[in-house]
């Protein structure tokens, strides 16, 4: 099944996600890529980097155009780690499936965590200077601190078994 995984990177994060989903699919997978250039397709895995809970908008355009295809999304974001990062990845992908139009099946999503820039964790460290006792902060500095270790060996493997089974799924339509 021609294959092309879209994404758009801006840490490297969903970068690294995407080289493993691009890997596990094998000869299936004839691009890797930005959303420019992108070929013409059977199914597409499309990723973006997160920013306050949602893709960017070059992926977001992308998904728009998807119609007759099959898609799945993948994404990587600074929030991880806590139960309530699950649902947090739930609402990522829900709202990237809302992007795509009538006409596309909708395979599924991955999220994992990914490193945030180091002027976020200069943020907060420089929030609680300040403000020692700011729970928000405080709780912001530990995410940022969990995510330098993320995309780690897990997420990899994670994200190379999602992408088989997507593969497999679409296959079987």
């Amino acid at each position: 099944m021609k294959t092309a995984v879209v994404y758009k990177s801006v840490t490297g994060n969903t970068k690294m996600i995407a080289n493993a989903i691009a890997a596990a699919l094998g000869d299936e997978c004839v691009y890797l890529g930005g959303a420019e250039g992108a070929p013409d397709c059977e199914l597409y895995l499309v990723g973006s980097w997160t920013d306050k809970g949602v893709c960017c908008d070059e992926i977001k355009g992308f998904l728009k155009g998807l119609t007759g295809k099959k898609a799945a999304y993948f994404a990587t974001c600074g929030y991880g780690g806590a139960e309530s990062s699950e649902k947090y990845y739930d609402m990522l992908v829900e709202r990237a499936r809302k992007e795509l139009p009538e006409g596309c099946t909708f395979l599924g999503g991955f999220v994992c965590q990914g490193k945030m820039p180091e002027a976020i964790g200069e943020r907060y460290r420089q929030a609680l200077e300040k403000d020692p006792g700011d729970t928000r902060s405080l709780q912001g500095l530990e995410l940022y601190k969990d995510g330098l270790s993320h995309p780690d060996e897990k997420d990899i493997a994670e994200a190379k078994a999602w992408a088989a089974e997507v593969l497999s799924r679409a296959k079987g339509l």
